[in-house]
């Protein structure tokens, strides 16, 4: 099955950009915060929690994949991995669309949920980039 998924030019895509754009994003997001928001905690403390969060689940994606690696039954299924790889990195790019759908269309009730919906919406891309740096390493 895996061989017919030729997913191996999208992930290697994502392991080169994805750290860059979620910097370009949560960049971006301060000046236009300033100009469409009036909380001014929310307009710095937003981009930095993303990030913090983007690198976070990036770390512990890479940590639970490697403790994955060791576990008897990942060594007797050899596509186990793959699998799990696969799984957490189309999941993270699901779960950023949907924060950026749920941003954009206003899901939130709250001032400034929006926003910062927008925003956090790459730090599920974390997991996914975690994903593509464990695909290189396998």
């Amino acid at each position: 099955m895996l061989n017919r998924l030729n997913l191996n030019s999208y992930i290697e895509l994502s392991e080169k950009w994805l750290m860059k754009i979620a910097l370009l994003w949560c960049g971006l997001s301060i000046p236009l915060g300033f100009i469409t928001q009036e909380d001014t905690a929310l307009i710095i403390a937003a981009p930095l929690m993303t990030l913090f969060m983007f690198i976070a689940g990036m770390v512990m994606l890479i940590t639970l994949i490697g403790f994955q690696k060791i576990n008897p039954f990942a060594k007797a299924n050899p596509n186990f991995i793959k699998f799990a790889i696969l799984f957490f990195w189309s999941f993270g790019i699901i779960g950023a669309l949907y924060f950026l759908c749920s941003g954009i269309f206003g899901f939130g009730d709250i001032d400034g949920s929006s926003y910062f919906l927008i925003v956090a919406s790459v730090f599920p891309l974390g997991a996914t980039l975690g994903a593509a740096k464990q695909w290189s390493k396998d």
